[in-house]
């Protein structure tokens, strides 16, 4: 996972951000992708909108996980931005200062 990314992707929905809740929540993500069994970068893309996960990933993540498989399809319900988005900011205002 590139540590200075500070986009989402187009499929950012939701589901993504729940992921990312619990990926606080239950760190690290290598943790997480193990407990799903995907690899590391796969998780990435799910985490940043990048790529959905298939429908047979969608019901693991739910059983593991409680995240509904219907909400990878779905807008995001707040406002969100990606960890690496917020530390870029603030490294960006420190240098500013």
């Amino acid at each position: 996972m590139r540590e200075n990314r500070t986009d989402l992707g187009i499929h950012f929905s939701e589901g993504a951000r729940r992921l990312w809740l619990v990926l606080k929540e239950r760190g690290p993500q290598s943790k997480l992708a193990a407990e799903l069994s995907v690899s590391t970068g796969q998780l990435t893309h799910w985490l940043y909108g990048d790529r959905r996960p298939n429908a047979k990933s969608a019901a693991k993540i739910q059983a593991a996980l409680d995240i509904p498989a219907g909400l990878w399809g779905t807008d995001p319900l707040g406002k969100f931005e990606a960890p690496a988005a917020i530390a870029h900011d603030e490294r960006r205002a420190g240098r500013a200062a």
